[in-house]
């Protein structure tokens, strides 16, 4: 979803007296419930406050009595009720009715994270709860974005910001945060704090802020492993380790090499000529300078036996007590071999 997607099927057609946003990206869930505040707060002319419960640890007749009484002098009111997804199946019943008929001058927001329901509790949710909420007001799902759709979101945060940032410096920050727009956020706040004046965001202040060492020393690694240079592999390890990066975060960067590789691999393995493979893959062109060379390096036999190994560290990290660097050590050797 790009930002102009979210915005236009927010900000268009009328507001709602439900809403019910879940799944796993919380940012767009905290953006869609602000968006619902300020088109309420501009119809009335007049600034509002969302009152807060959870699902997990409210009354669900303290929020149905809180949404059915308005005050004396408040002609509107706003309640957001987190962790829907935890109601028990008792207070689905009880909250069923106020959803078959919502106070019209009370805006009742739900937010939850889980998209797969399962169990008694998430099941008897999607067949009671969902319904209600959709014939009076809105249900939407906010998933995890793919890859290729958080450069854009982080361009516009720039731009909200009163700053600007080039394709190859988002593409960067999304390699060293992740795609989950919250922590993006939050390092986009500290990058336009940190540049004060200045109106763009370089690769530069990226490096100075977000990592100790040089951002190079991150892509050296997977460079070096897709190369299957062990020795060099092994102390650009060393450094990341020293730096104190966190263990599953340079696994998450591993894996995401290998599946850079081993797609490019099969494309190119289908005939298909590099140029196409680089967009087809969405693979950024100084990204795919370095990466053409390595899918020559591992047979598709060879990759599958990597991502074996890749689970098999996953689940080491995870579970096991033997210290990190000697995990991602053992991983090293076995890729490079």
């Amino acid at each position: 979803m790009r930002p102009d997607e979210f915005f236009s099927s927010m900000e268009e057609g009328p507001l709602f007296p439900l809403y019910y946003f879940y799944g796993e990206e919380r940012y767009l869930q905290d953006k869609a419930v602000q968006i619902v505040k300020k088109r309420r707060e501009k119809e009335l002319n007049q600034t509002l406050t969302i009152k807060v419960y959870s699902g997990g640890s409210t009354s669900i007749a303290t929020i149905i009595n809180d949404a059915r009484t308005l005050p004396l002098l408040e002609k509107r009111k706003i309640i957001l009720l987190k962790e829907a997804d935890k109601i028990s199946t008792s207070e689905q019943d009880s909250l069923l009715p106020y959803l078959q008929s919502p106070h019209q001058k009370t805006i009742l927001i739900l937010t939850g994270k889980e998209t797969k329901f399962k169990g008694k509790i998430l099941t008897a949710f999607k067949k009671k709860i969902f319904p209600a909420v959709k014939k009076n007001g809105m249900v939407m799902q906010f998933r995890n974005l793919y890859k290729n759709e958080v450069p854009g979101w982080i361009t516009w945060m720039a731009k909200e910001l009163g700053k600007s940032i080039g394709n190859r410096e988002a593409y960067l920050l999304q390699e060293l945060i992740g795609n989950q727009l919250q922590e993006v956020s939050n390092e986009m706040t500290k990058l336009a704090i940190f540049i004060g004046e200045k109106k763009e965001i370089t690769r530069e202040d990226i490096e100075e802020l977000i990592s100790n060492l040089r951002v190079d020393s991150i892509f050296e690694l997977t460079d070096r492993i897709g190369n299957r240079e062990r020795l060099k592999a092994l102390i650009s390890l060393s450094k990341l380790m020293e730096s104190g990066e966190p263990p599953l975060k340079i696994l998450t960067m591993i894996v995401r090499q290998f599946r850079m590789i081993m797609g490019a691999r099969s494309l190119l393995d289908q005939g298909t000529k590099p140029e196409q493979v680089r967009k087809h893959l969405n693979i950024m062109p100084f990204i795919w300078k370095n990466l053409y060379p390595q899918t020559r390096k591992f047979s598709q036999k060879k990759l599958e036996k990597c991502f074996q190994q890749l689970w098999k560290t996953d689940l080491s990290l995870k579970t096991q007590r033997i210290p990190p660097k000697i995990v991602l050590e053992q991983l090293i050797m076995d890729l490079c071999e």
